[in-house]
């Protein structure tokens, strides 16, 4: 037992000295208060796991203009394309590096997974000179070898395909499930190893979650799903599996479909180092009555969009903001105009799953979510099963459906992109969307007791860290 002890003794000496040496490279980084809170919370009152994390995850944020230097070089959309549709978001989104909105496109809704499935393999199948698939989660389960092997037919034929995967959500998406797809002229690339450049630092931040297909720049699909049976089958697999998730998914036509080309093109250079040629850009569709602005966020960004419209729409907002999100962990700002929002007499609406696919973000909403209810929201819990879907409405000037979570990863550290949507036909069905869902959820009711509540609180301290 004495050398149990000596290590012991050793890692009660060392471990003080190593974790004050992380908490100064943690404080000269100049993060938020919260986060800098948490991480030096995390650091001394866990032994060594702490310091695991911290270099898993806590790397900071490295922020680049290289997308949006990208986008001015190859998007010139019509600068009045969204004159007179809630011009304060389409400008502001200007500013903020982003292409202006672009009109005469054609958007579809498919929140049935199956209808998903379907117009993703249309999508796929209809390609004829280039095909780009970007995604967070690739299965190789049924319905990601269906999806594969569609993309080998395509490369098979001539046409230039290229799947670009993140390389942690698609960890276990192993060579042999993508070598048919190579055989036949595809090319397949990792956004992010685990073991990036030969380090792990930070191999779980800076996620590209971004969800794109696009065919011939001038045909996308987009939304929440990930390429797996659970967000495209509507029942489970034969002999079992896990329940089918609820999701929303845009088939988009016209000129917006080369706006999210360009974007998957940043993408794969950056992490395959190919330049992709880019052609004309996409007309307009016949009979396109749609104005949608393509909504790009992530640290390849000068500046955090997808929260700076958020903050900016939630705080001019008059009549209603509709959310649904599968987690709900804002940061202060976000809370305090939404909360704002609710005492001005606007219709905050919150629609999360009662249990996602993560319980410790489950667990961390709590006291978000009971501030919300307390000053008037709206706050439900879809029953059925996992809601996966990543929605927003504003009174009736905008809507977005996206890939973004509703948490501070989301928000500042991962990868994203959103259709915004401006045409009344648009909002209305995104709208309608969510009542769909809410159809299937129930009243949230918020924290009751001391137990419960004083948990509520001390797990909002991990809430900069999700």
């Amino acid at each position: 037992m004495e050398w149990r002890d000596a290590l012991l003794a050793l890692a009660a000496v060392t471990h003080p000295l190593v974790a004050g040496a992380f908490v100064l490279d943690l404080l000269r980084q100049h993060r938020s208060a919260a986060a800098t809170i948490a991480w030096i919370a995390i650091l001394l009152l866990l032994p060594y796991a702490g310091l695991v994390l911290y270099v898993l995850a806590g790397s900071p944020r490295k922020r680049s203009a290289a997308l949006a230097e990208y986008l001015a070089a190859h998007v010139h959309p019509p600068a009045d394309a969204a004159a007179g549709l809630c011009p304060d978001t389409e400008r502001l989104l200007r500013a903020l590096g982003l292409p202006g909105a672009t009109g005469g496109n054609r958007v579809e809704f498919r929140r049935a997974n199956g209808q998903a499935h379907d117009a993703l393999l249309g999508v796929i199948r209809g390609a004829r000179q280039r095909l780009l698939l970007s995604v967070f989660s690739f299965e190789a389960d049924a319905a990601g070898i269906e999806i594969l092997g569609a993309m080998r037919e395509r490369a098979a034929a001539g046409v230039q395909v290229r799947m670009l995967v993140d390389g942690y959500g698609s960890l276990e998406l192993g060579a042999p499930a993508v070598q048919a797809l190579v055989a036949a002229g595809g090319r397949v690339a990792r956004h992010r190893p685990l073991v990036h450049r030969g380090s792990l630092r930070g191999a779980f931040n800076s996620r590209n979650h971004r969800k794109l297909v696009v065919a011939d720049g001038g045909v996308a699909w987009l939304g929440g799903r990930n390429m797996a049976a659970k967000y495209l089958r509507d029942t489970p697999a034969t002999g079992g599996g896990p329940a089918p998730w609820a999701d929303l998914s845009l088939v988009i036509q016209g000129p917006a479909a080369a706006v999210l080309e360009s974007v998957f093109r940043s993408d794969w250079l950056a992490a395959s180092g190919e330049t992709l040629g880019a052609d004309a850009a996409a007309p307009t569709v016949p009979g396109g009555s749609s104005t949608v602005q393509v909504l790009a966020s992530g640290p390849d960004m000068p500046d955090d969009t997808l929260h700076a419209m958020l903050i900016a729409g939630v705080a001019g907002a008059r009549q209603r903001v509709w959310i649904v999100s599968p987690f709900f962990v804002p940061d202060d700002a976000l809370q305090t105009v939404l909360r704002i929002a609710c005492r001005r007499g606007v219709d905050v609406r919150v629609l999360v799953p009662r249990r996602s696919n993560m319980r410790l973000a489950d667990h961390v909403r709590t006291s978000y979510l009971d501030e919300l209810a307390a000053v008037g929201a709206r706050v439900e819990l879809f029953e059925p099963t996992v809601l996966h879907a990543k929605l927003l409405v504003i009174d009736e000037r905008v809507a977005s459906v996206g890939s973004a979570n509703l948490d501070m990863r989301s928000l500042f550290t991962n990868h994203e992109v959103a259709a915004v949507l401006y045409s009344a036909a648009d909002i209305d069905a995104t709208a309608a969307a969510i009542e769909a869902f809410a159809t299937d959820a129930s009243s949230y009711v918020p924290a009751a007791g001391f137990a419960r509540t004083a948990r509520a609180g001390a797990l909002r301290i991990l809430a900069p860290l999700l």
